[in-house]
């Protein structure tokens, strides 16, 4: 079993979620049986299983001659698949990203076919909160066998785990849950987006407030009344 403390230590955000799902898949039959079910219900190849082959590892490096180089969150390697996960909180797209990913992922299919001498489909599912969904749909839109699944469809699918035998695996499971449920609360969530809101909008309002408050200060009765467009 792996050592949480060494596996955790010094991590936040992304890192330290992908950390702790990691150890969550490679100690819990029941988490890694609800995560495949979860990427089975969206794969483009179908039933994913996990019976005869199974293995996870964090920050997979990946390096491409036109895209460059970077690294895959979480890289699975199952039964008829291997399977990238591209951890997304709020840290924008980088350049090539998933692409990259994606080539790597073929060419490690490749690989593996070859071992195990049966068909192995490189797969790559984009994990983020739901309010950046469609940000991601449109990433993987144009890309073949690249999904998208949200942080909170995954954190519903866990809390329906019954507890586990093993207590300190349980435990880190309902941390884990509870860590995620804060990330994405309303408060965290508008903190994030609070800055890209007022970066979109002048500080005094913008010519088409304006135009609206002028129609609005027809109703007021008196003359001197007047609402302001302050973001303040």
């Amino acid at each position: 079993m792996l050592n949480i403390f060494s596996e955790i230590e010094g991590l936040a955000g992304e890192d330290l979620s992908s950390a702790l799902l990691n150890y969550l898949l490679l100690n819990s039959l029941e988490v890694r049986t609800e995560f495949i079910s979860l990427l089975s219900d969206v794969s483009p190849t179908g039933y994913l299983s996990c019976y005869r082959h199974f293995s996870s590892t964090t920050e997979y490096t990946t390096s491409h001659k036109a895209f460059g180089n970077g690294r895959i969150d979480l890289l699975l390697q199952l039964d008829n698949a291997v399977v990238g996960i591209e951890n997304k909180f709020w840290a924008s797209f980088q350049q090539n990203q998933p692409e990259k990913y994606l080539e790597t992922l073929k060419e490690v299919s490749i690989n593996l076919k070859n071992i195990n001498n049966s068909e192995v489909h490189p797969l790559l599912f984009i994990l983020c909160p739901a309010s950046r969904a469609v940000e991601a749909r449109g990433k993987a839109k144009q890309l073949e066998n690249v999904r998208v699944i949200t942080w909170q469809k995954l954190i519903s699918a866990f809390k329906e785990i019954d507890t586990l035998s093993n207590p300190l695996v349980d435990m880190v499971l309902r941390e884990f849950i509870r860590y995620i449920d804060a990330q994405f609360s309303f408060l965290a969530d508008y903190r994030k987006k609070h800055p890209h809101f007022r970066s979109n909008f002048p500080d005094k309002g913008s010519t088409l407030q304006y135009e609206l408050l002028a129609k609005i200060w027809n109703f007021f009765p008196n003359p001197n009344s007047r609402v302001g467009c302050s973001n303040e």
